[in-house]
């Protein structure tokens, strides 16, 4: 069994954003041990605190706008955010991340096109 974390950056509804993105990871049930005991030492290593307190979130990393990444320059975070990315590119084959950008204003003319064709019975084709 493969264990999945999804997560969205963006908004669906917010008018002003023209991508949604849909990212996650996905872990072998008996490879999440091995992972996460990596992503605690790395923690760990860079001694902002319990690691188990520590969230490796990108967005805040990236903006450093809360703690523990506040006082932290921005390469440095960019730096840390590329060496969490690493630990999983370098993790077990079977564990796998994987990210998709919808375009809303397409995916728009997409869902009005499904609900039409489930509406009237016309068979999609689109791909």
């Amino acid at each position: 069994m493969y264990l999945i974390y999804i997560d969205g950056s963006g908004s669906v509804r917010n008018p002003n954003e023209r991508h949604f993105v849909l990212a996650g990871v996905s872990v072998f049930e008996r490879q999440i041990y091995h992972l996460i005991k990596e992503v605690e030492e790395f923690v760990a290593r860079l001694k902002l605190g319990v690691p188990e307190d520590v969230e490796l979130h990108a967005s805040a990393m990236a903006r450093g706008s809360v703690a523990p990444w506040k006082g932290i320059r921005r390469q440095g975070r960019l730096d840390i955010i590329e060496n969490a990315l690493k630990l999983l590119q370098e993790s077990h084959w079977t564990n796998t991340l994987f990210a998709i950008i919808v375009e809303k204003c397409i995916a728009r003319r997409q869902i009005r096109w499904n609900t039409l064709s489930k509406r009237y019975a016309i068979a999609s084709t689109f791909s």
